[in-house]
């Protein structure tokens, strides 16, 4: 009786390794493309958060009133935000509508209007 038991989840367990065969490649393919996708977002956010400190240390300390958009880097996450939303979403206005990066070359040099 013992030996009917063992043959049966021998036999399943055989079954069971050949119709998962596919589900096994599937995962293995997804953990793989995750190791991709996550290196490719360090090489998309290094330069990304390197303009941030950039645009934060040298035009984030500005007063507000006289800014020229600089309101936009007051802080490390906002100036991260700013600078990911001009390069990748192309939407690089004030509130107002105004571009941020040409009222910045206006006020502190042609510079910032290149990064």
């Amino acid at each position: 009786r013992t030996f009917r038991v063992l043959r049966a989840t021998r036999v399943a367990r055989v079954i069971r390794l050949q119709a998962f065969q596919e589900l096994t490649i599937l995962v293995r393919g997804l953990l793989g493309g995750l190791r991709i996708l996550g290196w490719s977002l360090v090489v998309l956010l290094l330069p990304l958060y390197s303009m941030a400190v950039v645009f934060r240390e040298t035009v984030g300390g500005v007063d507000e009133e006289t800014s020229y958009g600089a309101e936009h880097f007051q802080s490390l996450g906002e100036s991260l935000f700013t600078v990911f939303r001009c390069t990748v979403a192309g939407s690089c206005e004030t509130s107002q509508g105004k571009p941020i990066f040409v009222l910045l070359s206006a006020r502190y040099g042609w510079g910032y209007g290149l990064l």
